[in-house]
């Protein structure tokens, strides 16, 4: 299967001769695509490696990387960090070794097709430019969602048949070896006795990512911006955004079902200046259709209404916190999360142009340290008690100013999950999607079976919820309940979802017409 002559950005500048010329020498070749994804990346391996990138993907004489992380730009020592926002390769003892980001909000994708091998930081892009079509037959979804499990649980193979094998690999460090992938788990140095030494080393990394991404070296620099709401997590990214000397925040006015749930009080506390912008119950213009290609259910796509401050921007928010922040949650050593929130930006993302780093992730492989910190008796003072608890935060917030009120009062939720049901997608989506399903003859079949596994989910909720309130009735239900929880706790293990999944990827990088799948 031949790719399509290579096209490079015009036009083609001293600045490109000495990107080729590095490259050259460490034994690839690299072409800049103008419809790429701004941060988008493929490498294709072989004899003669190709690199293809967006515009802003960084190259230098021994790999690639898109994204920051707490060490000196000049150097591209990112591999086996735990602070790299963003991804990279880089060349090692004669082979590559692949670099996804320290969270498991994004991942790096890896695909043997006849032959041949690609990894990318975007499905839909590897997709497109491998020219394979996915299958209607596989089960993609559900074995994405798994990235919640944590790192050992999660599934790393996401379709295998006799032709094709796709690998989803999150956080670890990898290499290709022998048509499998040999994972490397980075590893956290730090550790941190106290509240203090915590704050501290949140505070460094920051530091060090913002110093990394606004290095004038880079053929982009990025401004600090953050997220704010009115619970804990975001505003915590933003009560340090605001210590670093970060000037802006975005929020969003209400959360579902239009409760109030803006963060504008607490970033006037902080002296940043606030985007508020109103979420709505329902997407339009078929907005929603990139944040579906990363196969979580779309539910960050709020987010595309700050698309103008988010270009440009190395953003902080609060995904994940909470796992890591709240008091009563056991810890883990692997990311295990609650939900998949946060990982449906990649391809608005890499577009758009920013670096995400979601606050949390930072120390968080040392989670057992970060819950004692949580329960010690410093941070008493800290504490409200009740299941929405988190002192750290807490105590960040009010020691940069922000009044107790202001902060914790609920929790809410802003996702806007496109898998739930058809009555979410926007007009020309949902028309568009039943379209597609329409034409295979699958539409009925579909709208039928998605049916049963609402009603089937529903009773889950009931049995999870009784099991929790009557603890006597844990033996004889708990087994059903966990049989219940693995199939039916995220939508996206519908087909249903999976087949929105499939479409949309079609959408936003058609596939070339290549003699693929």
């Amino acid at each position: 299967m031949l790719l399509d002559p290579p096209r490079d950005v015009p036009p083609g500048g001293s600045d490109r001769r000495e990107e080729r010329a590095a490259a050259a020498r460490a034994g690839f070749d690299v072409v800049r695509h103008p419809d790429y994804p701004r941060l988008g990346w493929v490498f294709e391996l072989g004899e003669r490696p190709t690199a293809h990138v967006g515009a802003d993907v960084e190259v230098f004489e021994r790999g690639l990387v898109e994204g920051c992380w707490a060490g000196a730009f000049a150097d591209f020592d990112f591999a086996g960090r735990t602070s790299l926002f963003g991804s990279g390769v880089v060349a090692r003892a004669g082979g590559w070794l692949f670099c996804p980001p320290c969270h498991t909000l994004d991942a790096l994708y890896a695909l043997a097709h006849r032959g041949r091998a690609h990894v990318g930081n975007s499905l839909a892009l590897l997709l497109r430019q491998t020219g394979v079509r996915p299958r209607l037959d596989v089960d993609y979804t559900r074995a994405i969602a798994t990235l919640v499990a944590g790192l050992d649980a999660a599934e790393t193979v996401l379709w295998r048949d006799p032709e094709v094998v796709l690998h989803r690999v999150l956080a670890d460090d990898f290499t290709l070896e022998g048509g499998g992938i040999g994972k490397r788990r980075k590893v956290e140095t730090a550790s941190f006795a106290d509240f203090g030494a915590y704050r501290d080393h949140l505070l460094g990394v920051l530091a060090a990512c913002a110093a990394n991404a606004a290095d004038p070296a880079r053929r982009r620099t990025y401004r600090l911006v953050t997220t704010c709401s009115g619970g804990y997590d975001s505003n915590t990214a933003a009560a340090l955004a605001a210590r670093l000397g970060g000037r802006l925040a975005v929020t969003l006015g209400s959360a579902r079902g239009g409760a109030a749930d803006s963060g504008a009080p607490v970033a006037e506390a902080l002296g940043l200046t606030c985007v508020e912008r109103e979420r709505t119950e329902r997407a339009s213009g078929g907005s929603e259709v990139e944040f579906l290609t990363p196969g979580t259910g779309g539910a960050d796509s709020p987010l595309a209404l700050f698309e103008a401050e988010l270009d440009g921007a190395l953003l902080l928010t609060g995904y994940h916190g909470d796992k890591v922040w709240e008091r009563t949650t056991p810890p883990n050593a692997v990311l295990k999360r609650g939900d998949p929130s946060g990982s449906s930006l990649t391809d608005f993302r890499l577009r758009v142009g920013f670096i995400h780093v979601p606050v949390p992730f930072i120390g968080a492989l040392r989670h057992a340290d970060i819950h004692a910190i949580s329960n010690a008796e410093e941070m008493r003072p800290f504490s409200v008690g009740g299941g929405y608890d988190r002192p750290i935060c807490r105590r960040i917030l009010e020691e940069a100013g922000v009044p107790r009120g202001l902060v914790g009062r609920s929790k809410q939720a802003v996702a806007m999950i496109y898998s739930w049901s058809p009555r979410y997608l926007s007009p020309e989506v949902r028309a568009a999607f039943e379209g597609f399903l329409r034409e295979r003859g699958l539409l009925w079949r579909v709208r039928a079976r998605l049916a049963g596994f609402q009603a089937a989910a529903v009773a889950f909720r009931a049995v999870r919820k009784a099991t929790k309130v009557a603890p006597a009735l844990e033996r004889p239900f708990g087994g059903l309940r966990d049989r219940l929880d693995r199939h039916f706790r995220a939508y996206e293990n519908s087909r249903y979802a999976n087949l929105l999944f499939v479409w949309a990827l079609g959408q936003v990088f058609p596939a070339r017409d290549r003699d693929g799948r």
